[in-house]
């Protein structure tokens, strides 16, 4: 459909339910609300919309019927899914701890410091090109291969993606120390458009690099980081973007680092990461 997009249209999909939100380019809220998960409940409630909108919801389970319903009607919809990185990322780490384990089980060691340095991983190679080698470890060492491949493919469309659509956004987060490619585009796909949050404190808040209190029977409890948070993902990203500007010597965040790190490291990587976050607040609002 060939029209100027007026209307973006979020979904957050449940089984039994779904949140909607209809807002402008800018921002600007004009219709949310809640509904049934079921494509004739939804249409009801947006169909005003559908004459010059793009809908976006993230991959789940329950999405299936309602692109099928948004794609009979001529409605561009477009699924989010920028989980799969960070899930390729703990398969890849979990493959890694699995090969070590079959190579201690068996008795072989590895004469390198690290089994999985450029050296260290020539030396596995050998022994699974080699005729004694077990079974499973050529099979762990495939699948190795594989996921990495995935990986380095599925982050090549993202930073690509983020790099030709969000021009300014990414020049504005790349002059922040620590954030390269793979994070500015993390931090795009998370927080884009920045008129969604009112100040930095909001941004703080969604990403979960700010304590929280929990409540229970009327009583407050203990000031810590929740577990989960609207954008887990936006949070690895911003404490990964600390550990790399704490690198830079000199620079006012590997200074504050140190100033923070007496009492502990990681509390003081969580001060980084808060500082981080108020920045790409105040560089997308430029």
């Amino acid at each position: 459909m060939n029209y100027e997009t007026k209307f973006y249209i979020g979904l957050d999909v449940h089984t039994k339910s779904t949140q909607y939100v209809v807002r402008t380019w800018q921002g600007d809220v004009i219709s949310e609300g809640k509904c049934a998960t079921i494509y004739k409940d939804v249409k009801t409630s947006l169909e005003p919309y559908f004459h010059s909108c793009i809908v976006g919801m993230e991959a789940c389970t329950s999405f299936y019927p309602l692109r099928e319903g948004f794609m009979q009607d001529n409605v561009p919809v477009k699924i989010a899914n920028v989980l799969r990185i960070r899930q390729l990322i703990v398969k890849l780490t979990a493959t890694k701890s699995r090969i070590w384990a079959v190579l201690t089980r068996h008795g072989i060691k590895i004469p390198e410091r690290s089994m999985f340095s450029v050296k260290g991983w020539l030396h596995v190679k050998a022994i699974v090109e080699s005729d004694k080698c077990p079974a499973e470890l050529k099979f762990l060492f495939q699948h190795f291969h594989n996921v990495e491949s995935s990986l380095e493919q599925s982050t090549k469309v993202l930073i690509e993606y983020a790099k030709s659509n969000f021009i300014k956004e990414w020049e504005k987060l790349h002059s922040i120390d620590g954030i390269a490619e793979i994070i500015s585009s993390y931090i795009i796909a998370n927080v884009h458009p920045i008129s969604r949050f009112a100040n930095e404190k909001k941004l703080r808040r969604y990403a979960g690099v700010i304590p929280c209190f929990q409540e229970s029977a009327g009583k407050f409890h203990g000031s810590m980081l929740p577990k989960t948070s609207s954008r887990a993902l936006l949070r690895w990203a911003l404490t990964q973007a600390a550990h790399g500007a704490i690198r830079k010597k000199g620079s006012n965040l590997s200074l504050y680092y140190k100033s923070k790190k007496k009492r502990s490291k990681y509390k003081a990587i969580m001060a980084v990461a808060r500082s981080i976050c108020d920045l790409v607040y105040m560089r997308l609002k430029e």
